[in-house]
């Protein structure tokens, strides 16, 4: 993963340990490892996705600008959407693309639960 795909915040693995990127970690002297974490129904649930049933889940409360997120899986690929909008060209796998894509939308941050809870 390239440290360009990142924004402070996101939440990457590092020798098996879930960590959040810092400022000081995009300095390429800091060399840190950057290994992406793959999306999955945990995941969605640890970061505020609701399940409603058949891989699709419902992110609460709604923000301010857009009403109604949907994150998914279906078969290897994530899938997202907000209203009736569905996102079929953005190839959404990994953790850090769903928080940016949903920060981007939002001006908001994912909030993750239980952070301590390897996923």
């Amino acid at each position: 993963m390239e440290t360009s795909e990142l924004r402070i915040g996101n939440l990457f693995s590092n020798a098996g340990e879930i960590m959040k990127v810092e400022w000081w970690m995009l300095n390429p002297d800091a060399k840190i490892i950057f290994d992406p974490i793959k999306l999955t129904e945990k995941w969605l649930l640890k970061l505020g996705f609701l399940d409603v049933g058949n891989k699709d889940f419902l992110v609460g409360p709604a923000t301010k600008h857009i009403p109604c997120f949907k994150a998914g899986i279906r078969g290897n690929e994530g899938l997202f959407s907000w209203g009736n909008v569905v996102l079929k060209e953005i190839e959404i796998k990994y953790i850090h693309q769903l928080q940016n894509i949903h920060f981007d939308l939002t001006y908001q941050e994912l909030q993750i639960k239980a952070l301590a809870e390897n996923g």
